[in-house]
C-alpha cells in the first residue's frame, strides 16, 4: 500500500514538473497535472494541501538533485583550493541548467512571485550550497562566506546563467565553455576576495 502511494505521488510530481516546465507557476493548473497523470483530485489532496504545496514538492526535488550534483563536483576536485573547487561547481551548475533549460528559465522568471513557493525553495537550495561551501572552507583552513554573501554571489551567477539560457537555444560544449570562461573572468576576483577577506572559520 505504501509502495502504491509512493508511485502515485511520484506520478503526480512528474506530471507537475512537465506542467511547470511548460507553463510556469501562474499558468499551470492542478487539474491539467491530474489529467496528465490519470489521477483524481481526491487523491491529490491525500498528498498535497494546495497548488503551492504541489509545486514546492517538485522544486524541492530539483533543488536536491542540483545540490547533490554540486556536492559531488566539489568532492571530485583533487587540487583542493577554493578557485579550483569553484570552477568545478560552476561547470556542474551550467551542465545541470543546460540539460534543464526550459525548467530553469521558468524558475528564474518566477523568482519575483512572492505568492509562489519558488523564493522559498531557492532559499533552501542556497542554504544547502552555503553549508557545503562552509564545510569545505573549514577543511581547507580557509575563510568562510556569510549566508548573505553566498546568496548574493549565487544571484549574480543566476542572472548570467539566465541571460545565457534566454539567448542561446542551441549550444555545444564549446559554446558553454566560452560562456563559463567569460563568467569566470567576472567572478574569480570575487572568489579571491572571499578567500582573503571572508570570515574566520570556527570549528
Amino acid at each position: 500500500m505504501i509502495e502504491r502511494a509512493s508511485i502515485q505521488r511520484n506520478a503526480l510530481l512528474l506530471s507537475a514538473r512537465e506542467q511547470y516546465q511548460k507553463f510556469g507557476y501562474q499558468q499551470m493548473t492542478v487539474e491539467r497535472a491530474l489529467t496528465r497523470a490519470g489521477l483524481s483530485k481526491s487523491l491529490f489532496y491525500k498528498f498535497f494541501k494546495s497548488k503551492s504545496d504541489f509545486v514546492e514538492g517538485v522544486l524541492l526535488n530539483e533543488a536536491i538533485q542540483l545540490s547533490i550534483r554540486i556536492k559531488h563536483a566539489m568532492s571530485e576536485v583533487h587540487d583542493k583550493c577554493l578557485q579550483t573547487t569553484y570552477i568545478a561547481v560552476l561547470e556542474a551548475y551550467f551542465s545541470w541548467c543546460t540539460q534543464n533549460r526550459a525548467f530553469c528559465i521558468k524558475f528564474v522568471r518566477d523568482l519575483s512571485n512572492q505568492n509562489s513557493p519558488i523564493p522559498k525553495v531557492r532559499g533552501y537550495c542556497v542554504k544547502l550550497i552555503h553549508g557545503y561551501w562552509t564545510n569545505m572552507s573549514r577543511e581547507l583552513g580557509l575563510p568562510a562566506t556569510t549566508l548573505i554573501q553566498t546568496d548574493s554571489f549565487i544571484h549574480l551567477i543566476e542572472r548570467y546563467m539566465n541571460i545565457f539560457l534566454e539567448q542561446v537555444e542551441h549550444y555545444d560544449a564549446l559554446v558553454v565553455q566560452d560562456y563559463i570562461d567569460r563568467l569566470l573572468k567576472i567572478t574569480i576576483p570575487i572568489v579571491e576576495y572571499y578567500e582573503k577577506n571572508a570570515l574566520k572559520v570556527t570549528s
